[in-house]
């Protein structure tokens, strides 16, 4: 009992240590201008962090809360602002407009995320593999940069990661709190970015009725509960912005260019990308965790998963060869399949008598350098 005690107790000085790592990282000239990454998308949510600001400030003169409110009305609606509002809230609390606060709502969620991806990758393997999945995810250099900015998708993609892992809760315990928790979590990543939709559709859907046979599942309201919490705020606000107010219509122009499938253009730069920010070897090792999976409902839960991202690059095209930035959701992907694929050579190395410290720590190894690879 005392060894269990101590093995739990630095389990979590280790976990505690692995986080604070990650903040102090994502902290180093936090306070710098939001220009380091997509400039240009930093200072539109600035601009409409402002916006939520200056009004509700009366020591702001009006020609300024007008100039910012014109400002607002400029940069368009996309998704809903809500990191924008947030950054906002945090102005009021400090007494100054510094667009660094928003950089500190980003870190938090992506934080979040990593438990989300550390519990996620224990549960479907082991905790030496979610160990790798959560340094994996917190230090991989691609992430590092992109989880301190002033965009929505750090907030997307550690809530559709975190919805991923509620999801899978429930499938084990039956509990209606963890299908509110999964439906919940899911609508917020819908909701602070459509385009997470299109990636979880696929694995929610193949999940369910892995466990479940569709006669079933329709009957099922604890996957009813999850499918309204999940679909609700987005289409509310998608009825909003497409037929009450109509200001969303201009945003499903331009967006979906099928030409570029043929194209391949397409395939090299989104190859290159994949090379450039995750390296060869965990791609490959992340690749292989779909086959290593200990069972068939969690292979087709990390197949579903890969091929909901495809999906969604696909129909992206034009942006996942421009924007860098939409590559993140791939982030949580990698990590948790990496995770599987190591805690499956480590359940081989414990069956077969190997040496498990050493191959922790080649792991472990093996991981650093692919994310320094990177």
């Amino acid at each position: 009992m005392q060894s269990q005690a101590r093995g739990s107790f630095l389990s979590i000085v280790l976990l505690a240590a692995i986080f604070l790592a990650a903040l102090l990282v994502r902290l180093y000239d936090i306070t710098d201008a939001p220009l380091e990454v997509h400039p240009t998308r930093q200072m539109r949510a600035a601009l409409i962090a402002r916006a939520f600001y200056y009004p509700a400030n009366p020591e702001i003169p009006p020609e300024r809360v007008q100039f910012a409110l014109d400002q607002r009305s400029q940069v368009g609606v996309i998704e809903p602002s809500i990191l924008e509002y947030l950054t906002a809230r945090l102005y009021r609390l400090k007494g100054a407009e510094e667009p660094w606060l928003g950089r500190l709502i980003s870190i938090a969620f992506w934080l979040a995320g990593g438990w989300a991806v550390y519990s996620l990758t224990a549960e479907m393997g082991n905790k030496p593999g979610a160990l790798v999945a959560l340094l994996y995810y917190l230090f991989l250099p691609f992430a590092v940069r992109f989880s301190r900015a002033l965009l929505p998708d750090p907030m997307m993609v550690a809530a559709s990661a975190a919805g991923l892992w509620g999801l899978y809760r429930w499938q084990r315990t039956a509990d209606v709190r963890w299908a509110l928790l999964a439906g919940a979590l899911t609508g917020f990543a819908i909701l602070a970015k459509s385009v997470a939709g299109i990636i979880l559709i696929l694995p929610f859907a193949v999940f369910i009725l892995s466990a479940h046979s569709l006669k079933t599942a329709l009957k099922n309201r604890h996957i009813w509960l999850i499918f309204l919490l999940a679909a609700l705020p987005s289409a509310a606000y998608y009825f909003w912005g497409l037929v009450l107010d109509g200001r969303l219509a201009a945003q499903f122009s331009g967006r979906f260019f099928p030409d570029l499938w043929g194209d391949m253009l397409l395939y090299k730069s989104w190859g290159k990308r994949i090379l450039l920010e995750f390296s060869l070897p965990a791609f490959i090792l992340a690749m292989l965790g779909i086959l290593l999976a200990r069972d068939k409902l969690i292979r087709r839960l990390l197949f579903a998963w890969w091929a909901g991202y495809f999906i969604y690059g696909m129909l992206f095209s034009y942006h996942i060869m421009t924007h860098d930035y939409y590559h993140l959701p791939m982030v949580p992907l990698a990590a948790v399949s990496l995770g599987i694929a190591l805690s499956s050579l480590v359940d081989l190395a414990s069956k077969r008598n190997w040496k498990r410290p050493a191959l922790i720590a080649l792991t472990l190894a093996g991981a650093g350098f692919a994310a320094y690879g990177s």
